[in-house]
């Protein structure tokens, strides 16, 4: 179908309404038309109606005589309407009575009359039935046939005029649409010109000139009102468009600055740092890292941006690692397991020795995930720790040294006397053999006799059955003074030794037993000891001096504890229990005392550095900090603590079995 499009508003106003008063008159003609058709009908009817009454006045007689020759000249009397085709008159029983046919007919003519009156307009003639009556009896019904062409006549001059009536409403109309249209469309196409001529120049400072009121001048003054608007808008925006460049500017050199400091402080940190992507590939790495130089370390050596850090990690197995392996927990974090992760882990022998922290942290941005690794050498801390454990053992040990003392001297008392006794004893010995010689040499002589009374006189005064008795006894005090004194000596001797820097199975039962001897001086005037050691614990990897530590400080808090309890009592003592569990994978250790307890409100406070409720000389507060920092951070174990003011404190110690199987002592 083809479609006119036309875009001018002008030419659309004037096609609209040309097209509605084209419509209107249209629809105004053809109601004029049918109204005017029906109104010529309705005359013709009339018309020759009015004929057929005054006829049936004049036949009605004749009918009722039955006279035909009368009836057919009146009949005849229709002859002078040129109109009139036919004209037939039926008797009361509707059979035809007489006929007239002054003109041919196209269509048959009725041979009998209808029940009722009627008048029908078809094959462009009128057919009319009109009943005859006389003084309200039917006599009969008259029948009369005319043409059309004195309705047409009248109609063809009154379509003519109609038409011309129209015609000059239709040019009206176009006039009266013309003038209409510029009244609406000079305003709409100045109103389109000035928002092109807007839009092509982009200069929001013209304006509309506003003509005349109503929609149009409201229409003007709306759009003027829009584009002090925009230019508001626009000026604004380009006042924020300078400030945003300059702002832009400002960030970008703080930016800049930022990321310059940022690189400086990562590049003067004593630690290597790598950031790594969501797959475990290095994407940049601070000086620090580029600069290490050692190949020993091939966690960090000769790595560099691009390699698959995950692999790196995977193939070091020469590595001694504390907490788990590093890729291990860089898979961890990757995964989103854990946002964190650290461990410890170290190379070389003795001086030559390096440790190295390594810690992996996860971040995130909009759009991707990183991991920052950080590998922090500690050899001189790990060295300070070690001296320092050391230094705080040897203390241990000097504060015991007095009670160790005691503790050999007793035996070393009681072996003393028993030597000075032994001694005598064996002085008399030595003088009854004497004279047992001298008896043999005058028995051989024969002159024994003589000897005898003075032999008897010197058994008599070393009352031998008395050292029969006692010298035995002596004997067996020495030895077991002996013994403990070796066994002291021994313990002290274990405790104090420096130890090994590997980790090595170790019997928790006689590091326990070893140890509450060592500092036995400490809790036995105060408190029982108590202990319920499994016989079946398996060895657990550890460093023994530094687990001899943890178990002396635990002791000696739980004495001084239950001395702080005491204190107003006399006589009294408190009890301290010490207890070895296997509990799944984990040896567990429990130090209890029934000393004062611990307020809640500083339990979580007890294993920081340098923290103590003792009065000054008693502590310096780094016992349990010493111990916490050797459970947790040196073995991966746990220590925890249960307490009730006035009741006591409860100590748990948990250390972790070998991953790959418990071993028990051979």
């Amino acid at each position: 179908m083809l479609k006119l499009q036309i875009h001018s508003l002008k030419h659309r106003l004037t096609l609209l309404l040309a097209c509605i008063t084209g419509l209107t008159f249209l629809f105004s003609f053809t109601v004029l038309f049918l109204f005017e058709r029906a109104e010529l009908r309705r005359g013709q009817i009339r018309d020759l109606k009015t004929q057929a009454l005054v006829l049936s006045q004049v036949v009605s007689a004749d009918l009722d005589f039955g006279n035909l020759l009368d009836s057919n000249k009146s009949l005849q009397a229709l002859s002078s309407n040129k109109h009139v085709l036919a004209a037939r008159i039926f008797d009361a029983n509707g059979q035809l009575f007489t006929s007239l046919v002054p003109k041919q007919n196209a269509a048959p003519l009725p041979e009998v009359a209808p029940d009722h009156e009627y008048a029908v307009f078809h094959e462009g003639v009128l057919d009319m039935f009109v009943r005859i009556y006389q003084e309200g009896q039917l006599k009969g019904t008259l029948f009369i046939r005319s043409d059309l062409e004195e309705m047409r006549a009248q109609f063809q001059t009154a379509l003519k005029v109609m038409s011309a009536a129209g015609l000059g409403l239709l040019l009206l109309a176009i006039v009266a649409s013309s003038v209409l249209q510029r009244q609406v469309s000079t305003p709409i196409l100045s109103l389109a010109e000035t928002a092109q001529r807007i839009s092509h120049q982009r200069d929001f400072s013209i304006r509309l000139q506003s003509k005349g009121g109503g929609e149009i001048g409201v229409l003007s003054q709306s759009f003027n009102d829009m584009l002090d608007h925009i230019q508001a808008r626009d000026a604004k925006l380009l006042a924020y468009q300078d400030h945003l460049k300059e702002e832009v500017i400002q960030r970008s050199e703080q930016l800049s600055q930022t990321e310059h400091l940022l690189s400086a402080t990562l590049d003067a940190l004593p630690a290597c740092i790598a950031i790594l992507d969501g797959e475990g590939t290095i994407q940049a790495t601070n000086q620090r890292w580029k600069a290490f130089s050692s190949p020993v370390n091939r966690f960090i050596y000769g790595v560099k941006p691009g390699d698959d850090y995950k692999a790196i990690c995977s193939g070091q197995t020469d590595m001694r690692l504390e907490g788990g392996s590093i890729g291990a927990a860089l898979l961890q974090v990757l995964d989103g397991s854990v946002e964190s992760s650290g461990m410890e882990y170290d190379f070389g022998e003795e001086e030559g020795r390096h440790w190295f922290t390594v810690l992996v942290s996860r971040f995130s941005t909009e759009n991707a995930i990183y991991i920052v690794l950080m590998h922090l050498e500690v050899t001189e801390q790990k060295r300070m720790e070690i001296q320092l454990r050391q230094a705080q053992k040897l203390e241990s040990i000097g504060q015991l040294t007095a009670g160790i003392a005691h503790e050999i001297n007793t035996p070393t008392q009681y072996i003393g006397d028993n030597l000075v006794f032994l001694r005598q004893s064996f002085d008399t010995y030595q003088a009854l053999m004497e004279q047992l010689q001298a008896l043999l040499k005058h028995v051989e002589e024969g002159s024994a006799s003589s000897f005898v009374p003075a032999i008897q006189q010197k058994i008599e005064k070393a009352d031998l059955a008395f050292l029969q008795e006692e010298t035995p006894v002596a004997i067996n005090q020495c030895q077991e003074g002996v013994q403990r004194v070796t066994k002291i000596v021994r313990a002290m001797k274990d405790f104090s030794h420096p130890g090994s820097a590997t980790k090595t199975p170790v019997d928790l039962n006689r590091a326990i037993e070893t140890t509450t001897l060592v500092c036995r001086s400490e809790w036995k005037y105060m408190a029982e000891l108590e202990m319920d050691l499994d016989p079946d614990l398996p060895l657990v990897p550890c460093l023994p001096d530094q687990i001899n530590q943890v178990i002396l400080n635990l002791v000696i808090n739980a004495a001084h504890a239950i001395e702080s309890a005491l204190k107003d009592a006399q006589g009294e003592k408190g009890l301290i229990r010490v207890s070895t569990r296997s509990r799944g994978d984990f040896a567990e250790i429990r130090v209890q005392d029934s000393g004062t307890g611990i307020p809640e409100g500083i339990r979580s406070r007890i294993f920081d550095p340098f923290f103590t409720t003792k009065p000054v000389g008693k502590g310096t507060g780094q016992g349990l900090a010493i111990a916490y920092a050797i459970v947790v951070n040196q073995h991966g174990g746990t220590i925890t603590v249960r307490s009730e003011v006035g009741k006591g404190s409860l100590f748990i110690v948990r250390l972790p079995f070998p991953p790959e199987g418990r071993v028990h002592e051979a």
